[in-house]
């Protein structure tokens, strides 16, 4: 799932290209997953993801001139898509950006992002998919003996 997102964001291509990129895996999911997974994460990047990771370079003190230039990226795949679509892709790219910075990292941006997003924010959400993550708890101490 990071994977595709990540390489439609980053990488000129279709849904359809994407999909059978990835087709190497036991699982080749269709075009229309791939889309389903982007517009997922293109949500979560305009609800929380950019912002925190925006803050997150601030509070790390990124160099102003890296910040402006992970904004002003763009996503090669949004020349083809309606303005709406353009605009969350491109704030997607911007974001990505921003990962590679707080990250020092230019691969596994998307599954580099959900590690550090689970184990630094108080009440853990996926930024894959939204949802809470369930933390296992060890037993009470009072059923330990």
């Amino acid at each position: 799932m990071a994977e595709a997102i990540e390489k439609y964001i980053t990488e000129e291509g279709s849904y359809r290209a994407v999909a059978g990129e990835l087709c190497g895996a036991s699982y080749r999911p269709a075009h229309s997953q791939v889309w389903q997974w982007v517009e997922l994460f293109v949500s979560r990047v305009q609800e929380f993801l950019g912002l925190d990771l925006q803050r997150a370079c601030i509070e790390l003190d990124k160099d102003e001139k890296h910040l402006l230039e992970a904004g002003s990226r763009v996503c090669r795949n949004a020349e083809n898509a309606s303005q709406e679509k353009a605009t969350k892709l491109n704030f997607a790219a911007s974001a990505l950006a921003m990962a590679e910075l707080l990250l020092s990292r230019k691969a596994d941006l998307i599954r580099a992002l959900q590690t550090r997003f689970v184990q630094n924010v108080h009440s853990p959400l996926s930024v894959l998919t939204g949802r809470g993550i369930r933390l296992l708890a060890p037993q009470s101490s009072k059923h330990a003996y």
